[in-house]
């Protein structure tokens, strides 16, 4: 009986030393910047010469907290994830859009998708850029044509998005532009941060 207990509690601490994350990667200032923007529930509207569409924010995921037993890697170190699922409302059609950052040993992974027009950069290779729609300066852009997708979309040619605003902009494959115009938020619902 005693060797039992002895062999299962030998195999218990094995078992459970794999599983244990002794360091994790969190995020800095400037990675929570990418996600400021956006709260559960806010709305964002967006105009153009024919109409309006919608962008709603239906889940926001931040986990940047140590937990020690949860699923290891062979390193043993957690990589702190977060990210941003939206739908952007057309018409009668609805568009997903998602914005996602990890942090790794080597710095943080952004990916932006809309619409299957999907793009990932590391954090350190990103050049901000500058545009002016209407009366707002944004110097904060990165130019979007979905390079990283794997699948054509069907409906965005490109998209603008600002490190601090988020989406900003976008065209459509017929032409129609759409820039951002108000931000509904939701007064119920405090920041991820």
């Amino acid at each position: 009986m005693m060797k039992k207990n002895i062999f299962i509690l030998i195999v218990l601490l094995f078992t459970m030393h794999s599983c244990i994350y002794i360091d994790m990667n969190h995020f800095d200032r400037d990675d929570k910047v990418w996600l400021s923007p956006y709260n559960e529930g806010d709305t964002v509207l967006f105009r153009s010469r024919s109409g309006c569409d919608t962008l709603v924010v239906k889940k926001c995921y931040y986990n940047d907290t140590y937990v020690p037993f949860f699923f290891s890697t062979a390193r043993n170190v957690m990589n702190a994830e977060s990210y941003v699922d939206m739908k952007v409302i057309h018409k009668n059609a609805s568009l997903m859009c998602m914005l996602g950052l990890e942090r790794e040993d080597d710095g943080t992974r952004i990916s932006i998708n809309f619409d299957d027009k999907l793009e990932e950069w590391k954090k350190a290779d990103i050049e901000l850029n500058h545009k002016r729609i209407g009366k707002d300066d944004y110097n904060d852009i990165v130019f979007c044509t979905g390079k990283s997708s794997i699948y054509p979309s069907k409906n965005i040619e490109h998209y603008y998005w600002s490190k601090s605003k988020g989406l900003i902009q976008y065209k459509y494959l017929t032409g129609e532009m759409y820039s951002i115009y108000k931000i509904l938020p939701n007064k119920k619902k405090k920041g991820i941060w």
